[in-house]
């Protein structure tokens, strides 16, 4: 068998797309402009230096061209990059690398409105990350990033944080955001698919209790949300058709029966459903990156306003049995899908699915 060029580009797991979908935040904390930006640099000695847009875009500058890949599953290749690498800007700043040996790691944090952040081991970041303002040639929109944000193109796409608000240096290193309330791994190697924390995933015991349970309540708000990952669910018929809030990330849910089930503001990041029935089900508000529903049956199911990017509904082949693909996917209603993939919309139309407000 011929192995696909483009495949062979990006690490395993991956789909390509020429889009660039928005994931995480859509916005700052706050407005910001190249006027009233400002970056803190936290010192070794524990000064404050604060920097402008100006004063960063005035450093000597790089243009360089990297391949991204986002931990939901979506890549996007030969994407360029104008700004400066974290060593130089450092340099700059008159921070020697040498500083490595007693601060070893670095904190960037970001004007968001959950308080993102994310660290690296700083000999890596040196010149494995940069400090980003425009992006094939144009200026950073403020869904990503405006106005500068940090690129470490060999990591998942949760390593390049948005809206750069600090980079502090420092002796211990601190799980970031995504780390610490998805369980996404520290590291975050694509090419060896480290996606998650092994170490958070449930016991086959506690999976077996979860499932048995009259109400999910106590995993709603206001309780804080507790992290599923890597589940078993396999045909699972839950007794609440009230699964609202939970987080199921990369779970199977092979051959369960999951009629009529209110997935609303569930976050199903990367699970698999294959053979699974979801007839009449709701997905209001739900994260669906990365998740397959490419064998499931979806009749009268209605999608509202999801993050899409790399969702899997099917693809078209030579061999696709339209009629068959058309009956699973029957009155099927997507409104507002946001990042779906061109392959996805293609098949999705072929299967006279509604799709609005794309």
């Amino acid at each position: 068998m011929e192995t696909d060029p483009i495949q062979s580009q990006i690490p395993p797991g991956q789909t390509v797309t020429r889009k660039f979908p928005v994931t995480g935040e859509k916005k700052a904390s706050k407005v910001l402009t190249n006027e009233n930006y400002k970056l803190i640099l936290e010192s070794p000695g524990g000064d404050f230096s604060s920097l402008t847009y100006k004063d960063i875009v005035s450093l000597p500058s790089e243009t360089q061209t990297f391949d991204i890949h986002c931990v939901t599953s979506w890549s996007r290749l030969h994407t360029t990059f104008t700004g400066i690498r974290l060593g130089k800007f450092l340099e700059s700043q008159n921070i020697k690398k040498n500083i490595i040996e007693e601060l070893p790691y670095v904190q960037f944090e970001a004007y968001s409105e959950r308080l993102h952040d994310t660290s690296l081991p700083l000999d890596y970041a040196w010149d494995g990350s940069w400090l980003v303002y425009e992006i094939d040639n144009l200026p950073l929109t403020p869904q990503h990033g405006f106005p500068i944000r940090i690129i470490t193109p060999s990591r998942y796409f949760y390593k390049s944080l948005k809206w750069l608000k600090k980079i502090r240096l420092i002796k211990n290193d601190r799980l970031g955001f995504w780390e610490r309330n998805s369980s996404y791994h520290n590291d975050g190697n694509p090419w060896m698919e480290q996606r998650f924390d092994q170490s958070v995933v449930e016991s086959a015991e506690e999976i077996k209790q979860f499932k048995n349970l009259d109400s999910f309540e106590s995993f709603q708000p206001p309780n804080k949300p507790k992290v599923f990952l890597k589940c078993r669910f396999d045909n699972w018929e839950p007794k609440s058709k009230d699964l609202r809030f939970l987080q199921l990330k990369s779970c199977y849910f092979t051959g369960a029966k999951l009629i009529g089930i209110d997935f609303s503001d569930t976050n199903l990041t990367l699970s698999k459903f294959n053979h699974a029935d979801i007839s009449n089900a709701c997905f209001n508000n739900s994260d669906l990156e990365g998740a397959d529903f490419s064998k499931a049956t979806l009749k009268n199911t209605t999608f509202n306003n999801n993050s899409m990017s790399a969702t899997t509904f099917g693809f078209a082949t030579k061999d696709t049995n339209w009629s068959f693909e058309g009956k699973r996917l029957e009155n099927v209603l997507i409104f507002k899908p946001s990042g779906l993939l061109e392959s996805q919309i293609d098949f999705l139309k072929k299967c006279k699915v509604r799709l609005a407000g794309d």
